[in-house]
């Protein structure tokens, strides 16, 4: 009996070291960005935390999922302390990261006080106006070098409750929102016909699973990739999606 725990035991040592993997992966989110990813009761919930969890189910990985203020969550996985899911891709963090797969398209959109006579037909319509953003986020290279050229002004809120709040005090002009998040924000403060929604989108944004490139995960991320290909192959990535945008 001894000998046979011994060789379990030995066995389990060996195919740990042959996986890489000595320890759960800490995934981390942002906690203010429902219905893609939030906390909930001290958990990250919502679509993103989701797939992940499957995916890495899928792998036989053990992961550890957190929610943050998105700022920290950046500084964690730039510390080489944690991966980020729901990321962008910009042309400087491209130097940066490593990336996965698409986990999901993000339609960003523009929204404005009802009633205000602003018309989103493209970045100069947003000339001198005083955008209001997530903070810590960032919206792609177009918005970046809009924003650094000084097109416009942002100002930084937690989520985007409190952003169609300071819309609808007149403290800002815009809002940049996904259109589930969007959606999701104006059923809470039960004020929907007080904002409008721009006909013309932002961007078409994916977004994604990434890793410090110090931290070599590449090949993590590619038997990452296989596993989300198999739940888009076998229906789950469908189903996690429908059931918690509730369609």
């Amino acid at each position: 009996m001894l000998l046979r725990i011994i060789t379990l035991a030995f066995a389990a040592i060996l195919l740990q070291a042959s996986s890489g993997w000595t320890q759960p992966l800490r995934i981390l989110f942002d906690q203010a960005n429902p219905p893609f990813m939030y906390a909930a009761d001290n958990k990250a919930v919502g679509i993103y935390p989701a797939i992940i969890a499957e995916a890495f189910t899928r792998m036989g990985q053990p992961v550890t999922l957190e929610a943050l203020p998105w700022k920290r969550a950046l500084i964690s996985m730039d510390d080489g302390h944690a991966g980020v899911a729901g990321i962008y891709k910009t042309e400087e963090r491209l130097h940066k990261y490593d990336y996965s797969d698409s986990l999901f398209e993000e339609t960003l959109l523009v929204v404005t006080r009802a009633g205000s006579g602003l018309k989103y037909e493209g970045i100069e319509s947003l000339r001198g106006k005083m955008l209001g953003i997530s903070r810590g986020w960032t919206y792609g290279d177009e918005f970046e070098a809009a924003r650094k050229a000084g097109v416009f002004q942002v100002e930084e809120a937690d989520g985007d409750g409190q952003n169609l709040e300071k819309l609808r005090a007149q403290r800002i002009d815009v809002i940049l929102c996904v259109r589930e998040a969007a959606f999701s924000a104006m059923a809470g403060t039960g004020s929907r016909d007080k904002f409008t929604i721009q006909e013309k989108p932002f961007s078409v944004t994916p977004a994604f699973l990434a890793f410090s490139r110090q931290e070599h995960m590449k090949q993590t991320l590619a038997e990452f990739n296989a596993a989300l290909r198999s739940m888009r192959e076998d229906g789950t990535w469908d189903n996690i999606v429908t059931s918690i945008l509730g369609k």
